[in-house]
C-alpha cells in the first residue's frame, strides 16, 4: 500500500515546493505582458513549437496542482485567439486532471475501498448510481478547487471515462470565458502598445489592476457557474424523490 502512494504523495510534495518557492511569482498574464504585447500586431497564425510548449506546461501546471489555469487560460486566448485557446485550456486542463486522477486513485483505491465501506457507505452508493451528475457538479461549481475535486473522484473510485466526460463538459464554459477574455486584451494592446509598455515596465497600482485575473469573477459569471451547478443536481434530487415517494407507497 506504501508503494502505491508514493506517485501521488512524490506529485503532491513537488507541486508544495513550487508553491513555496516563490516560483508561481513569475507566471501570472502581468508577468509575460512585455513579451505577449510583442506578439501584438501578429495575426493568430499557430506557431507549432511554441503550441505545444504551451499546452506541455499546461498539463504539467495541472498534473501538479497549481493554481496557474486562469491566467495560461488567459495567455492561450491572447496568443492562439478565444477558439484555440478555449479548445487548449479544455485539452490541456482535462487531459492534467486524468493523469492526476490516476495515480491518485492508484494510490488511494485500498485506502478508499475500506473506508468507504465503513464511513461513507451510503454517499458511495449515491454517488456510483450518479456518478456522472455528481462530477459535473463539481465541475461547474466556483467554490471547491479542481485539484480536490480530482482527489474525491480518485477516492470515490470514479470511472475514468465518466471522470473525462464531465470534466471535459463540466470545464469548457469557463475556459472559453477565459480564452475570449485573453483574446480581447490582444485586441486592446493592439491600439494601446506603447501605454501598456509603460504600465507593465512601472510598478503602478492600476497596471496591477489593469491584469487582475480576478476581475474574470463578475458575479454574471459566478451566477453563470452557480446556475450549471445547481441544474446538474436536479436530476439526482428528483431520482431521490421520486425513490422516496415509491419508498412510501410500498409501506403503505
Amino acid at each position: 500500500m506504501r508503494k502505491r502512494l508514493l506517485p501521488f504523495i512524490l506529485l503532491i510534495l513537488l507541486g508544495c515546493s513550487i508553491l513555496v518557492s516563490g516560483l508561481m511569482g513569475w507566471i501570472d498574464f502581468k508577468r509575460f505582458g512585455l513579451i505577449l504585447l510583442s506578439e501584438a500586431s501578429a495575426t493568430h497564425e499557430v506557431n507549432l513549437p511554441l503550441l505545444f510548449i504551451f499546452i506541455s506546461l499546461y498539463v504539467l501546471a495541472v498534473v501538479l496542482s497549481l493554481p496557474l489555469a486562469l491566467p495560461l487560460t488567459l495567455i492561450g486566448g491572447f496568443l492562439f485567439g478565444g477558439i484555440i485557446g478555449g479548445a487548449i485550456a479544455v485539452f490541456a486542463k482535462t487531459l492534467g486532471s486524468f493523469i492526476f486522477f490516476c495515480v491518485a486513485r492508484y494510490g488511494l483505491i485500498e485506502i478508499g475501498q475500506d473506508y468507504l465501506n465503513r464511513k461513507f457507505h451510503g454517499l458511495n452508493e449515491s454517488i456510483k448510481e450518479n456518478a456522472f451528475l455528481y462530477m459535473l457538479f463539481l465541475r461547474f461549481q466556483p467554490v471547491v478547487p479542481f485539484f480536490v475535486v480530482n482527489i474525491a473522484a480518485a477516492f470515490f473510485r470514479i470511472r475514468p471515462m465518466i471522470f473525462v466526460a464531465a470534466t471535459m463538459i463540466g470545464i469548457a464554459p469557463g475556459a472559453f470565458i477565459a480564452a475570449f477574455t485573453g483574446n480581447s486584451l490582444r485586441d486592446i494592446a493592439k491600439d494601446n502598445v506603447s501605454f501598456f509598455e509603460q504600465c507593465l515596465l512601472s510598478a503602478s497600482q492600476f497596471c496591477d489592476e489593469a491584469f487582475s485575473t480576478s476581475q474574470l469573477w463578475t458575479p454574471k459569471t459566478l451566477l453563470l457557474s452557480l446556475s450549471l451547478a445547481a441544474l446538474a443536481l436536479v436530476p439526482i434530487l428528483i431520482k431521490s424523490y421520486a425513490g422516496n415517494q415509491v419508498v412510501d407507497d410500498y409501506k403503505r
